[in-house]
Order: C-alpha cells, then structure tokens, then sequence
C-alpha cells in the first residue's frame, strides 16, 4: 500500500504539483503502529487530479476528495483547502482551495495534522503534532470549540485516540469534549455507535474507557441505563457498573477484534429487552442484535443446564464466545466455577452427530394428523425437538405418538 501511495505522489510530483502523505497513516507510521490506509494531500484541484490519472471515482469532489484507483487500490486525494460554515455539524458548506499549511488547520488533532514528504523522507509539521505524539497528548488543533462544531464525532474520536494510545487529553481540549457533550446527538447514531465500537475495539482498557466516557459526562447520555446499574450493589463493595466493566475488560484479552461480544460482555448485567431496544435505537444490524441477545440470554445457563439447551448452544456460532463470557462473568461475581465445569463437560461430552439430528417430524406429518399451520402447529414441533434433543423420544412413532397427545390435550 505504501508503494502504491508514492507512486501516486511521484506522478503528482512529475506533474509539477506538491503532494504528501497526511492524516491517521503519517501518525500510525510515526508511531510504528500498523498502518491500514494512506490518505494524499496535494494542490491540484479535483479536475486536475481527475485529468492526471487514469481512473478516478468522484466520491466527495465537491469538498475537494477524488480517489484515485491504482493498481486495484483505491486511495483518497484531497486538495488543500479551507472550509466554511458547517451547518449541519459535519460538512462545509463552502471550500476554498489554500496552501498546505492552511489546510493543515482545518483538520481535527494535532497528532492527524502531520505532513510526509515521502521524496525527502521528512515530517511537515505546522501544528507541533509530532511534539504532541512524544508527549503522548491529544489536542485539537486552533479552538477546540470550532473543532468541535465542525463535526461532533471529534468528542468522541478524541477519547477513542486518548484510549487507543494510552496518552492524555490536553486541557483546553478536554474541557471542550466536556461542554459539548451534551450535543453529540447533532450526529447520526449510526455514527455514534460506529465510534463506540471502534474505541471497544480499540482501546487499551475498557474500564479506562468507560469512566473517562463518565466523567465527560457522555456514558449517561449514550447509554443511560447502563449507567443507572450503578446503584444495584453487587458483591465485595461493587456495583453491577463496576462489575460488568471487569467482566468486558477480561473479555477484551480474548475478544479484542470483536467489539460486537465486547458489547455484549459490557451490557450483559442489564435486562435483555432493554439492551435490545439501545441497540435498535442506534440502528445496529439484525446480525448484531442477534448475536448479543444470544450471549446476554445464556451467560447463566451453565447454572441448570438442559440437555437440549446445551447442544442448541453448542450448535451455535458463538458457543466458543459464550464460553469466554460465562468465565469472565464467573471470575468478577458470586459463582462457582465448579458449576461451570459441569456444565463445559457435559457440552463437551456430546458427538457431534448429536448437536443438530435430523427431525423426527415435519409439518406434513401433523397435516396428515388433520391439523391446519398456527401458532399450535409450531408449538408442536418445538416441543418434539426438546424432547429429541434430551433424548426423551428416538424414534418418529414416538414423536407422532407425542404429537397426538399434544392435539389431544388442546382439545
């Protein structure tokens, strides 16, 4: 990837234009972090980048953005520029074309305002980013009011880069995020969730991370049944807050690239209907919803396990997550592990042709007892795969046998 950027820049250069690395790829390199992307930065204007390279796709022209493809690759070219108002607290309502330097003091961070020079193999700094990064500071750059009002996912992406790299929040910039964080709803919430999940992903310490999300004021507006679980008192002097913050920061060594289980793991103490409703509310995917109402409904079910509960769980994809959550859950709270290990034997112990047998019974043969599809006819079925799967019934004359005395005792 990094080939590919300079080659891009090269070709601008050869152009007779001034092209740079910039943003999150100079500071991940800097850092020796990985780098994922490399954004360029350079004055041509969009209808001169689109007329120097072969391929592009207009993605953003009108706030100066084309990529570039190369190589199969796609990479973001942005012209210097300076914006104007930003009315609706994410994009320009006007840009103006400017020098690299005036560029740079539009950007969020000092620490994403850094310039490469790949040719010379040289930082450009204008705002004492690389300063910043030694002292491990997060600042915004210029007011951090206007920052902010620009776009408010800056509140947010300032306490995930502070989690990320373990650094501090400069003053002003702290007091900044603390003020507005009572706007942060001026932003999508798919944004806000988007966010919320990377800094899961991200950080070095979620219990970190969800008490500076306290103190700035932001946890009780984002999720303010979760910060109400403070008051339900747990065990040892805790609280069922601290306590599913132990339970998620032990998760985060195993789960660490799943901020998805992460979430779970965070929100596992509170009721099921209510951790639904959060996340339909920030429009999270079927899939996710899914998946964390799977692992908050069966992280005690190693308490009374069921035959037909645990090879249903076994079956499942996230059997091996659910594992990790029942243990991080066991190590902070009032359980026995010794209850646990029943319970991992016991799921163990089944073969593998016994997790999801072939059914006994299907709707056809409940048709052909006379019964018409409704709620009952599912009920029916249902029942007869528990009892197949605690091996009560074997065999399909036991099962339509069963069936009948379903359909007889309904009436």
């Amino acid at each position: 990837m990094f080939e590919k950027a300079k080659k891009i820049i090269k070709i601008l250069k050869d152009s007779g234009k001034e092209a740079y690395l910039v943003g999150g790829g100079v500071r991940d390199r800097l850092m020796g972090e990985g780098v994922n992307d490399y954004d360029i930065a350079t004055n041509a204007t969009p209808d001169e980048i689109e007329k120097i390279f072969d391929k592009t796709i207009p993605v953003g022209k009108e706030f100066g953005i084309v990529v570039v493809v190369i190589e199969g690759e796609q990479f973001e070219v942005a012209t210097f520029r300076s914006d104007g108002n930003y009315s609706d607290g994410r994009h320009p309502d006007s840009i103006n074309f400017v020098s690299a330097k005036e560029d740079v003091l539009r950007r969020d961070f000092t620490i994403n305002g850094l310039f490469y020079d790949v040719e010379k193999d040289k930082i450009v700094d204008y705002v004492d980013g690389k300063k910043d990064i030694e002292n491990k500071i997060i600042r915004f750059i210029g007011d951090p009011d206007q920052r902010i009002k620009e776009d408010y996912i800056r509140i947010l992406r300032g306490i995930r880069f502070a989690n990320r790299f373990g650094f501090k929040i400069e003053n002003k910039s702290y007091k900044a995020i603390k003020k507005y964080a009572k706007d942060i709803f001026k932003i999508s919430k798919e944004r806000i969730i988007s966010e919320f999940l990377k800094m899961l992903k991200q950080t070095k310490s979620i219990e970190k991370l969800i008490y500076m999300l306290e103190d700035t004021g932001l946890l009780e507006i984002l999720f303010n049944d979760f910060y109400k679980l403070k008051k339900i008192k747990y065990k040892r002097g805790w609280n069922l807050y601290a306590h599913s913050i132990f339970v998620a920061n032990r998760m985060k060594k195993t789960m660490s690239d799943k901020p998805i289980y992460l979430f779970a793991s965070l929100f596992h103490e509170l009721d099921i209907n209510k951790t639904e409703k959060i996340m339909k509310f920030y429009k999270m995917s079927n899939e996710n919803i899914s998946d964390v109402k799977f692992l908050i409904k069966n992280h005690l079910v190693f308490l009374e396990p069921k035959l037909s509960t645990i090879k249903k769980i076994r079956r499942n994809k996230l059997f091996s997550v659910l594992i990790d959550l029942i243990e991080s859950n066991i190590f902070y709270s009032k359980y026995k592990f010794s209850k646990f290990d029943i319970f991992f034997d016991m799921a163990y112990s089944i073969p593998e042709e016994k997790l999801n047998p072939k059914p006994l019974i299907t709707g056809k043969d409940l048709i052909d007892l006379n019964l018409k599809p409704s709620p009952f006819f599912k009920r029916i079925i249902e029942k007869i795969e528990e009892m197949q799967l605690e091996e009560k019934i074997n065999t399909k004359i036991e099962a339509i046998n069963f069936a009948k005395k379903m359909i007889k005792s309904e009436g």
